[in-house]
């Protein structure tokens, strides 16, 4: 009996709903209520959770603020963010019940975060780069955005400075460098090789690198002292691939543009506020 007197009870408040009244009878009436969401200033409201509500709005927004969920979501999809909006309303009930809304540690946090948003909308508002601006960046600093050249060689190492100077004499009786590498070098990594190495970075400043930037190419150095003997070296060749074109760095680009900009809103900033520090209390601060 009481069940039955609920759902009466249950019917009669849904008649009375505003909003629900179009229907030509109490019984489409009611099933229209039952069928039509529940509507607010924001939108469809998609659900409740005790007084709060999450609206169609709050959907949209929260797809928006998170741009590699894109737009065409299935209903699988925006289930999914519904019970995440809905799990963050039932926390924000669960933390006002706490009382935590009340902590001073909650107010502290609060500040802080209103201050950081506030922040960064100036320089969302202030900072915007232009595609134009980011070429212009690009033109002026190209060379920053080349490959750096690489010096092909190749080495013969030999283990006595008596040994080092016999193959510095076959070499320039025609005997070819990547044969006599084979036969006599010491170095395991290159000798199987033809003694080629491993390309080297042109101004990364090492001996090896001096030494080679300093050879024209094809020329053979005289006898060099190095780890494990002494070595012979031939420069093959320098090589450099193509630059980064503006589409592979425009992205490098503008952050370097919008971290000038917020500089140079903080320092205009600066100058409308009087900035004073206290160097000797900073000094002075200890940290639990």
């Amino acid at each position: 009996m009481k069940a039955r007197s609920f759902i009466v009870a249950g019917f009669l408040t849904l008649s009375l709903l505003p909003g629900c009244r179009n229907a030509k009878s109490r019984t489409k009436q009611i099933l229209a209520c039952l069928q039509e969401p529940p509507v607010s200033s924001s939108g469809p409201v998609l659900a409740r959770v005790g007084d709060e509500t999450v609206a169609a709005s709050d959907f949209v927004e929260y797809v928006k603020s998170r741009p590699g969920l894109g737009k065409n979501l299935d209903l699988r999809q925006r289930r999914i963010i519904l019970d995440a909006l809905v799990n963050r309303k039932v926390l924000l009930l669960t933390a006002r019940r706490m009382g935590l809304d009340r902590e001073e540690s909650y107010r502290r946090r609060l500040d802080e975060m209103k201050a950081t948003l506030l922040g960064a909308m100036v320089v969302d508002r202030e900072n915007k780069v232009s595609d134009a601006e980011v070429l212009q960046r690009y033109q002026e600093q190209k060379e920053t955005f080349q490959p750096p050249t690489m010096i092909l060689a190749s080495r013969i190492l030999v283990k006595r400075l008596e040994g080092a100077q016999k193959a510095r004499r076959l070499l320039k009786s025609g005997r070819p460098f990547e044969e006599l590498a084979k036969a006599i070098s010491l170095d395991p990594l290159t000798a199987s090789g033809g003694g080629q190495l491993p390309p080297v970075t042109k101004g990364a400043g090492s001996a090896l690198e001096k030494a080679l930037s300093s050879m024209r190419i094809g020329e053979i150095s005289g006898i060099r002292k190095a780890p494990g003997g002494y070595e012979i070296l031939r420069k093959d060749a320098e090589r450099r691939t193509p630059g980064l074109l503006p589409e592979a760095v425009r992205a490098q680009i503008r952050a370097a543009l919008e971290a000038d900009r917020i500089r140079s809103i903080t320092d205009k900033a600066r100058q409308a506020f009087p900035v004073t520090m206290h160097l000797g209390d900073l000094d002075g601060i200890q940290i639990p």
